[in-house]
């Protein structure tokens, strides 16, 4: 179903917080925000973060979402 697969994004203006997630049956799947510094969440391990190297793009965030989609959808 498609509920059961979405991209969430937060986005607090007064202290800059970001946050994109791609949650699957409830649970993150994948995830990026800069709490303490930009990093990801693994899709292998959506609670280990990963520190960027330089702050990711929009672009690069959506990019990494719409392929971890694609492996979820396909089964794999």
């Amino acid at each position: 179903m498609a509920e059961e697969l979405f991209a969430e994004v937060y986005y607090n203006a007064e202290n800059q917080r970001q946050s994109y997630a791609l949650i699957s049956k409830g649970q993150r799947v994948f995830g990026c925000d800069n709490l303490l510094g930009w990093h990801y969440h693994p899709r292998e391990n959506p609670e280990q973060h990963n520190f960027c190297q330089v702050d990711p793009s929009l672009e690069d965030i959506f990019i990494r979402v719409k392929e971890t989609a694609e492996v979820i959808r396909s089964g794999k």
